[in-house]
């Protein structure tokens, strides 16, 4: 969306007094059951955990809290840990896809932080330790394009709908959801200005977080019940924060789903990726990569996943495909000529004929419909007649079921994926027994004789730049 379309969508939801959706289709997938909900509180300016609000969304959450959050005994972090694992073994013994709910961004940065401290602490337990490696599985997934097992409230609704406020207040979910759900009789504009005042940030608001911080020094210095009551009320205080953000994730949850839009038809392929990915990484620690090959390979699955969420978007939502066509990526066209010697046997060759003036279509193109039945590889371009021709040989869909007929008319786009990571595991397996020092820069041999001084190649330079 180009920012004169944005500004317009800006001031027609500012008109309407509502948010409107810039999507015909939703971008993620039926939620699953169970679902696993996170919704954390921090320490200011220290991305440390003092509270977490998690479980089912569609029942009580538990909480749990830390008076002292800086202190090095975590164990008030076991129950988490637990219940996420419960979760984990849960969804992996139904071998169905995990899904897990955070309310913005902030809160995933909490829950990859609570994964690098604690995935290798030695000091921490076997669980704790198990929690780190899960946590860290699930801020990978979500780096992933098109991504299924972690929806980020926040984003996913931006990525759906256009509100009437300036861009930087949609970054505040509670003024974003003024926008999606507005309270009737009221202006959105001034609930989310209300609502701004609020933090959304996964943090506790200024006045409560002083109180805390007040008690927390009662606490350590005091013995007895003065102790004790300091304790209680940070305890009290914290429960109420995650609560408080817990709610802001249901309702941010239940706003997204309200908006009724139908699943996207691509969305398919994008469920099973991350499925394999992230019950995969779920149910053992991995170290990240860092080889040549382990990177390349870590490379190529987030360009596949890229490949698969573009086709997902272009082939299933209207307002996407059309900026495509714009671009000359989606072309309408007729099918004008079939040849196909043998009844659902290769060759097969489709003429298509659109009057699209933009067009980024050459010989090589590998062109599918949107229903994802049929592709093919363009053979030919010409124009006649004030139109453009493209002959196709089909490379998928030549059975008599699938191959178009005369006179149809459909869309058609240059976003077909295809999947070489197998092919180019076999070139990084390569790679890894050559061990090339070139890439591995490891017995590297130097340049020149035996015994003779090293040479130093700034000085060379610099003579050289001098002319000496």
């Amino acid at each position: 969306m180009n920012a004169t379309t944005e500004t317009l969508g800006r001031v027609l939801a500012c008109h309407q007094g509502r948010a409107l959706p810039i999507r015909s289709t939703f971008a993620l997938s039926e939620d699953p059951s169970p679902v696993f909900a996170i919704a954390p509180i921090k320490m200011v300016a220290e991305e440390i955990v003092q509270a977490i609000a998690f479980g089912d969304p569609d029942g009580p959450p538990q909480v749990v809290t830390r008076w002292n959050p800086l202190s090095r005994d975590a164990g008030d972090l076991e129950i988490f840990a637990a219940a996420l694992n419960d979760y984990v073994e849960a969804v992996a013994r139904g071998d169905q896809l995990p899904r897990f709910w955070l309310p913005h961004r902030s809160a995933l940065t909490v829950v990859e932080l609570l994964g690098h401290r604690y995935r290798t602490n030695q000091m921490a337990s076997d669980s704790l330790r198990r929690m780190g490696w899960q946590c860290r599985a699930i801020a990978e997934e979500a780096t992933y394009g098109g991504q299924q097992a972690v929806a980020i409230a926040g984003e996913i609704l931006r990525a759906h709908v256009l509100t009437g406020q300036a861009p930087i207040k949609d970054g505040h979910l509670g003024a974003l959801l003024a926008w999606v759900a507005p309270v009737a009789g009221r202006d959105p504009a001034e609930v989310a200005d209300e609502q701004a005042l609020v933090p959304a940030s996964g943090v506790l608001e200024r006045s409560i977080d002083d109180r805390v911080e007040g008690l927390r020094r009662e606490a350590k210095r005091g013995r007895g019940p003065v102790a004790a009551r300091a304790r209680a009320e940070i305890e009290t205080r914290l429960t109420q924060g995650a609560l408080n953000e817990w709610e802001l994730l249901l309702e941010a949850r239940r706003a997204f789903w309200s908006l009724g839009l139908p699943e996207g038809p691509g969305l398919g392929p994008l469920v099973a990726e991350s499925k394999r990915r992230s019950l995969y990484r779920l149910q053992q620690d991995l170290n990240p990569p860092s080889r040549p090959h382990s990177l390349a390979r870590l490379v190529d699955d987030h360009e596949y996943a890229a490949d698969l969420a573009e086709d997902a978007d272009v082939r299933g939502d209207l307002h996407v495909r059309e900026l495509a066509r714009r671009k000359g990526r989606a072309l309408l066209a007729e099918v004008v000529r079939v040849e196909q010697p043998r009844s659902s046997r290769r060759p097969c060759y489709v003429t298509l004929r659109t009057t699209q003036e933009v067009l980024r279509v050459r010989q090589g193109t590998a062109l599918r419909d949107i229903g994802g039945r049929v592709e093919g590889r363009v053979e030919d371009v010409w124009e006649a007649r004030g139109a453009t021709l493209l002959r196709l040989e089909l490379t998928r869909g030549v059975q008599r079921s699938r191959v178009p007929v005369v006179g149809d008319v459909t869309d058609w786009v240059d976003t077909a994926p295809h999947d070489l990571r197998r092919r180019r595991r076999e070139v990084h397996d390569a790679m890894q027994a050559a061990a090339s020092p070139l890439v591995y820069d490891q017995g590297v041999v130097g340049v020149g004789t035996s015994g003779s001084p090293s040479v130093d190649l700034l000085a060379v330079a610099e003579r050289l730049r001098r002319g000496a």
